[in-house]
């Protein structure tokens, strides 16, 4: 057997990555050639000879955490062929993807866990939930005037994206994806068949609300179809309310409607929010590519005041491992390579703390944070307190 060599997927193998992915996570479509590519150097791959073995996507994001957009690099698409397994190819091409995230200057990465065991050996860890809700049609909120009037309109209408990326602004662990993303949804969206419903919601003339969604037949009889949210959004509570609102006005024979939004989110529009179940929950997984510039360019609460000596191990990215002291003021952050090191902890569980999905108190009981005081650990609890969730499954 070859020894596997990691690289770019190489011109004319795009296919045959497809293929590899398919055959990995039990897709039905069939190959695209006219879906948009990727940029160059975004797929890595695993050669035995000239025959792709493997394949890791790095899809360029931004991703919310304590309230600001942090550049990330959404990992996707990770796979090896059933007879190459074993040998090394996914850590290694994940460990050519974190380089290529350093020299591009994201500075945390984000994925969905297929074996949670492989990315958290790359220094990943548990950064949130990504839920799939079922809310009856008949609990969603009763139509009434809002100011808002709903016109057709299409994924592809700036405003719909505008509205999204306000609804996402500030909602730690929401993702922002980039233009390619949106391509890559229009195409994908007018391939399907039957095709979704797109809405935008203006008051006073201006766009405020959208709203996606397509039919899909329930697992049960019941009814005739359920709703499949692709996207629901609003600038405010009227916006977000008049768009569930509208959702269910188009269920005549739904029987939930199934979307991402955030249960705390539905909570406030939602009179009986004992009624939403969950119908789908998975985990993303988060990690801290660049320590520094992570921490820097996040957002703080404000009244934050934190001085943290650490000592960071990281099994892959060299420049993570060792010492640094983080400060925060006012707002603001730097983290600066020095200082005592008196507070041991991993990347992975560093980037659990950084994404707000562990109790730091937690991991200092369990012997994962190490050397931080009483006084330290209330405020770095207050520092990186949040909610996370995602709303884009990649």
């Amino acid at each position: 057997m070859t020894e596997l060599s990691i690289e770019s997927l190489r011109d004319g193998d795009a296919e045959a990555a497809f293929e590899l992915r398919r055959l990995a996570f039990g897709a039905r479509r069939a190959f695209d050639p006219e879906a948009p590519r990727l940029a160059p150097g975004r797929e890595v791959a695993a050669y035995d000879g000239d025959r792709p073995v493997g394949t890791v996507i790095t899809l360029p994001f931004e991703q919310n955490f304590g309230g600001r957009p942090v550049r990330c690099g959404g990992v996707s698409g990770v796979t090896v062929a059933p007879d190459r397994r074993g040998l090394g190819a996914a850590r290694a091409m994940l460990t050519e993807a974190l380089h290529r995230m350093v020299a591009r200057g994201e500075v945390v990465s984000s994925l969905y866990p297929t074996t949670s065991a492989l990315y958290r050996s790359v220094g990943y860890e548990t950064g949130g939930w990504s839920q799939r809700l079922a809310v009856p049609v008949t609990a969603l909120p009763a139509a009434a005037d809002r100011g808002i009037t709903w016109d057709p309109a299409g994924c592809d209408d700036p405003a719909v994206r505008a509205i999204f990326e306000r609804t996402a602004a500030g909602r730690d662990g929401w993702i922002l994806p980039d233009d390619r993303w949106w391509s890559w949804f229009r195409h994908m969206d007018a391939k399907r068949d039957p095709k979704g419903w797109w809405w935008l919601g203006r008051r006073d003339g201006e766009p405020v609300a959208a709203l996606g969604y397509h039919y899909a037949t329930p697992a049960s009889s019941a009814h005739g179809y359920d709703l499949e949210v692709d996207l629901l959004g609003g600038v405010d509570g009227d916006a977000i309310a008049d768009a569930l609102a509208m959702l269910g006005g188009n269920g005549t024979l739904g029987g939930n409607a199934i979307t991402r939004t955030p249960a705390h989110l539905l909570a406030v529009h939602l009179d009986h929010v004992q009624r939403v179940k969950v119908d789908d929950s998975w985990p993303y997984m988060v990690r801290l590519v660049d320590v520094a510039g992570a921490m820097t360019a996040r957002g703080w609460p404000p009244g934050t005041d934190l001085e943290l000596h650490l000592d960071v191990t990281d099994p892959v990215l060299d420049a993570n491992h060792g010492r640094f002291v983080l400060r925060v003021e006012d707002g603001k952050a730097s983290c600066e390579e020095g200082g005592t090191g008196a507070i041991a902890v991993s990347v992975s569980d560093l980037a659990a703390i950084y994404a707000g999905a562990v109790d730091p108190q937690d991991l200092a009981a369990a012997g994962r944070l190490r050397g931080v005081d009483d006084d330290q650990l209330v405020r770095t609890r207050a520092a990186f307190a949040t909610r996370p969730t995602a709303q884009i499954f990649f």
